[in-house]
C-alpha cells in the first residue's frame, strides 16, 4: 500500500485480493517459493479414465503438456502414448502404455516448482542433444548461492534432423534452445552450458563452420553469451535430450541446404544421385561419415582429423564447408572438368577450391595443368630467347 501511495496509484478494492499466501491463476500458482501446477490442473490429470482411440489419447497428452514445463522427464514416460497418436501405427493399449499412463498421473502430482526469472540474476542456458532430440533447462542463481531451474524445456527431431552430424545437432540445440528463451535472453548475459566441446571454439571468429552451422551462428548474433563445456554426466538437460516432446518443427533449412549444394556445390557433369552413390562406395568416405555421427576420431586419417570442426553430411555426401568431399573415384573427372577450356594452374584451383575439396587437391590440379598435351602445345613458350652478338659497322 506504501508503493503504491509512493507511486500516487490507485486500485479498485473489489478486485483485489490482499494477504494471500499463494494466488491460482491460469493453470499455475504463484507464491514466494516459485510458481507450480495448480490443484485443479493436477486432479483433472489424476481423474482421467484411461484413453480408449488416438483422439482421446491426444486429449490427455494436451493436458499433460500444458504443465509440461514441470516436469523434466515429460516426453520419455509419453513416448509409448504418443506413438499411438500416429497414423501409422495400429491402436494397441498394452502394459507399455498402460505403465506411462499411470507414471504421468504420478509425476504430475509430485511436479516441481519453478522458480521466478530475476532479471538481474546469473542465468545460464543448459543444452544437450542426442540422436532423437533436444533439451534445454534454464536456470538462475539464488541467494543461497544454487541454481533453480526456471523453465524445462525439449523437443524431438525431425527425420531430416535426425541425420545430422552429432556436432550439427549440438549446435542446432544451443539455437533452438536460445530462440526458445528469447523473452528471458533478450539483451542480457548469460551463460550457455553443453557436453560438446567443439563448441567452445566452433563459433569463434577464427572457425570456419560449415555452412548450416554458419547460417544459425549469424542466427544467434542477437544474444550475448559464452559457452562453457561440461560431461555428459554433469550437464542436466542430457535426459531431456533424450526425453523429447513431439512438437512441430518448422521445414525447409534441410532442404534448401541441399538445393544450395545441388546448384552451386555439385560439378555440373556429376547430379547429387551420382555423387551420393559414388560417395557410398567409397571406403574412405563411408569410414569418415561414421566419424562423423560418431564423434569418434580414433581410426580416422590423421589429414581429415585436422579439419574435422568443418566436417558435416548431407545425406550420403560429405561436406567440407559449404565444399564438397569429392571421393576417389570422381577426382580424376573432376579435374578435367575444372580444367575445361584449358585454364592455367592458378584459374583451375580457383574454380576447385570454391566448390569441392579432397586431401591434395592442389598438388593434382598443378600436376594436371602440368601435364595437359593442349596446353603444352598451345602454351606459349616462356623461355628467354639467348643474348646474340650484335655486328658492328665496317663503315660510319
Amino acid at each position: 500500500m506504501q508503493r503504491l501511495q509512493e507511486r500516487h496509484l490507485t486500485v479498485n478494492s473489489k478486485k483485489c485480493q490482499f494477504r494471500m499466501s499463494q494466488l491460482e491463476f491460469m493453470g499455475h500458482v504463484l507464491s514466494k517459493n516459485g510458481i507450480g501446477a495448480a490443484q485443479s490442473k493436477i486432479e483433472a490429470v489424476e481423474n482421467t479414465r484411461r484413453p480408449t482411440n488416438a483422439a482421446e489419447v491426444r486429449s490427455f497428452l494436451g493436458l499433460v503438456n500444458y504443465c509440461g514445463r514441470f516436469i523434466p522427464n515429460l516426453a520419455t514416460t509419453s513416448e509409448p502414448l504418443r506413438r499411438l497418436t500416429r497414423q501409422s501405427c495400429k491402436w494397441t493399449w498394452g502394459s507399455e502404455q498402460e505403465t506411462a499412463f499411470v507414471e504421468l498421473k504420478r509425476q504430475l502430482a509430485s511436479s516441481h516448482v519453478m522458480a521466478y526469472f530475476k532479471q538481474d540474476a546469473e542465468t545460464h542456458v543448459v543444452v544437450d542433444a542426442s540422436p532423437v532430440g533436444l533439451g534445454a533447462i534454464l536456470s538462475q542463481k539464488q541467494g543461497d548461492g544454487t541454481h533453480k531451474p526456471v523453465y524445462y524445456a525439449s523437443r524431438a527431431l525431425s527425420d531430416v534432423e535426425r541425420r545430422y552430424s552429432q556436432t550439427e545437432r549440438e549446435a542446432l540445440a544451443i539455437v533452438w534452445a536460445c530462440e526458445k528463451f528469447h523473452v528471458f535472453l533478450y539483451g542480457k548475459d548469460f551463460v550457455l552450458i553443453t557436453d560438446h566441446k567443439p563448441l567452445e571454439t566452433i563459433y569463434s571468429p577464427k572457425s570456419k563452420p560449415p555452412a548450416r552451422i554458419e547460417r544459425w551462428a549469424l542466427r544467434l548474433q542477437p544474444y550475448c553469451f559464452k559457452v562453457v563445456y561440461k560431461p555428459g554426466p554433469q550437464n542436466a538437460a542430457d535426459s531431456l535430450s533424450r526425453l523429447t516432446v513431439n512438437q512441430p518443427v518448422k521445414k525447409g533449412t534441410m532442404e534448401d541446404h541441399v538445393y544450395w549444394v545441388t546448384q552451386h556445390a555439385v560439378p555440373h557433369a556429376f547430379t547429387p544421385q551420382q555423387m551420393e552413390e559414388l560417395s557410398a562406395a567409397d571406403p574412405t568416405l563411408v569410414a569418415l561419415q561414421s566419424c562423423i555421427k560418431t564423434g569418434d576420431w580414433s581410426k580416422c586419417e590423421p589429414v581429415y582429423r585436422t579439419v574435422k570442426s568443418e566436417l558435416s553430411t548431407v545425406g550420403k555426401i560429405v561436406l567440407r564447408g559449404s565444399r564438397i568431399v569429392i571421393p576417389q573415384a570422381a577426382r580424376r573427372q573432376t579435374l578435367m572438368l575444372a580444367h575445361e577450356g584449358h585454364q592455367g594452374i592458378v584459374k583451375t584451383k580457383q574454380r576447385l577450391r570454391t566448390k569441392v575439396w579432397w586431401p591434395g587437391i592442389d598438388r593434382e590440379a598443378e600436376e594436371l595443368v602440368r601435364s595437359c598435351h593442349a596446353c603444352q602445345i598451345n602454351s606459349p613458350t616462356s623461355q628467354e630467347v639467348p643474348t646474340t652478338r650484335t655486328e658492328l659497322p665496317a663503315k660510319p
